[in-house]
């Protein structure tokens, strides 16, 4: 059984700190080892973040409007000193609630009809 937790864990959060990732990088020249630092991780996660290893999902959930801009809202705060890792987590909770209510999460029985097989 795939419930939406589950869901969240393995695909919307590793996309959605991607997404973050990417932008702190390219939209404000931080290394890898600086945007580690702010997304409280590894320089080798951030790393396997923009070459793709990780986030399989990101071609569907970055198209999500709600979490592209969620995204992009966080890095520039992240990138500003305006808030922490803990405040993104807090935002990115109420997200998921809003993601779940428009019932956007991928499950299993119907990943082939959005994008097919390499999503998983």
């Amino acid at each position: 059984m795939n419930i939406d937790c589950e869901e969240v864990v393995k695909s919307v959060l590793p996309a959605f700190r991607c997404m973050i990732a990417s932008h702190l990088i390219h939209d404000y020249n931080l290394s890898q080892t600086e945007t580690a630092k702010l997304l409280e991780t590894s320089q080798a996660v951030v790393s396997y973040y923009i070459s793709s290893k990780r986030g399989k999902k990101i071609e569907y959930y970055s198209s999500l409007e709600d979490l592209k801009n969620m995204a992009i809202k966080s890095a520039g705060q992240l990138a500003t000193g305006q808030t922490k890792m803990d405040q993104v987590s807090a935002n990115f909770c109420e997200l998921c609630v809003q993601l779940r209510a428009k019932k956007l999460l991928l499950k299993q029985a119907h990943l082939s009809m959005c994008q097919g097989p390499s999503l998983t």
